[in-house]
């Protein structure tokens, strides 16, 4: 006997006496109906000759691929540099919050040479992350004209507020959003220069990272500084391709202080999210779905990872600063109070609301409310989430 299996989402069941009558009520949806297939479409009622059949592909070791644009990544990288540089200044003098406004929102066209029309501004997450760096830059320019520099009376450091704030709101937070578009793209026209629509969307998504094309070339100790390799021999940096940038250097920062435990640690972030971005792009041209989405998963784990880690690293520096006396204890809080505000944006994040919501207690509202005790409790919070070891939480 051959036994058919049948597909339930479509199919009505009628008892009729001692009997039942199967009655197929598919609307007719059309796709790849081979469950072996690289597209299978599990809520495809009729094949439309579509299936792809893995006859193999190779996967580059470089993200050199056809078709990449993430030149508007590029710019909004080196606008935020540009920033946070100007805020420094403060130090000095009067930063006026115009000045800034004209950085955040790229008045003055800052690299159209790279790419034109883009900016920082347009690309954060909400109306309340914009409200609140635009009162950042009003702060900064009434304590700077004051002679205060950027640091509130609370001991707020406005400078590293803002830099944390803005890689969350838009480098992790687009990332995202376009991993969210990737699966409902259109995979078949092709725009010269970006690819079709699901290329396009996840080379965005690589280009917040932030990682030189040849990032598993580097060392993580290079990754972190300088950052950069001339890699094509032509005597100058090209910032879109032989640069890294933010998150990609704090995935080596990461992999660093792992390497640095006693223990075998198995940590290698670097490469985990490299490879993964490399194994999605081919796999999206090659048209293998399933592969691309454990690409997908793969990176934003290891992404949301780092950040986890990197709110230990911070607990740790905060708690010697609070052992010291240091001064220190004033950048490393905001740095930590920054990354924690990170983990809130992924809807599928490891860690709870509740949870998160908790360790933001645990910090307090500013460096002087933050003791040894909460930090420990918020480090466990995110230990046990994470899965992370006493030792790594030790050595980060």
């Amino acid at each position: 006997m051959k036994i058919v299996p049948i597909n339930f989402r479509n199919v009505v069941i009628l008892a009729i006496g001692s009997g039942l009558l199967f009655l197929n009520m598919g609307c007719g949806q059309k796709g790849c109906t081979d469950p072996n297939a690289r597209n299978y479409d599990i809520d495809a009622d009729k094949d439309d000759g579509s299936c792809v059949l893995d006859t193999g592909y190779s996967v580059p070791s470089t993200y050199n691929f056809s078709n990449v644009d993430h030149s508007g990544q590029t710019v909004r990288f080196l606008l935020l540099g540009d920033l946070v540089s100007k805020i420094a200044e403060a130090d000095a003098g009067a930063v006026k919050a115009t000045d800034l406004i004209a950085l955040y929102e790229n008045t003055d066209y800052l690299y159209s040479s790279i790419a034109i029309y883009k900016n920082l501004k347009d690309k954060v997450a909400s109306t309340s992350d914009d409200s609140l760096i635009l009162d950042y830059f009003n702060q900064i320019d009434s304590l700077s004209s004051s002679g205060k520099g950027y640091v509130t009376a609370d001991s707020l450091d406005l400078k590293q507020l803002v830099e944390k704030t803005l890689m969350g709101s838009i480098f992790w937070s687009q990332a995202l959003s376009y991993f969210d578009k990737v699966p409902d793209d259109d995979n078949e026209s092709v725009t010269a220069g970006k690819g079709t629509d699901m290329e396009h969307h996840f080379d965005e998504a690589f280009g917040y990272f932030g990682a030189a094309l040849d990032y598993n070339n580097y060392t993580d100790s290079k990754i972190k500084d300088p950052a950069e390799d001339d890699s094509d021999g032509n005597g100058s940096i090209d910032p879109e391709t032989e640069k890294c940038f933010y998150y990609a250097q704090t995935a080596a920062k990461r992999d660093l202080g792992a390497a640095a435990v006693s223990v075998n640690t198995d940590v290698d972030y670097t490469k985990a999210i490299f490879d993964a971005f490399l194994d999605g792009r081919a796999a999206i041209t090659n048209i293998d779905y399933n592969k691309r989405n454990t690409a997908i998963t793969t990176i934003e784990d290891n992404w949301e990872e780092i950040i986890a880690a990197t709110v230990i690293h911070y607990i740790n520096e905060t708690k010697a600063d609070i052992n010291s006396g240091s001064f220190d204890i004033i950048k490393h809080w905001a740095e930590l109070k920054g990354y924690v505000n990170m983990l809130s944006y992924r809807s599928s994040s490891t860690i709870g609301n509740t949870d998160l919501s908790t360790i933001k207690t645990y910090l307090g509202t500013k460096p002087s409310e933050a003791t040894k005790t909460n930090l420990d409790a918020a480090a466990s919070l995110i230990k046990d989430a994470y899965g992370f070891s006493a030792e790594l939480v030790a050595g980060w």
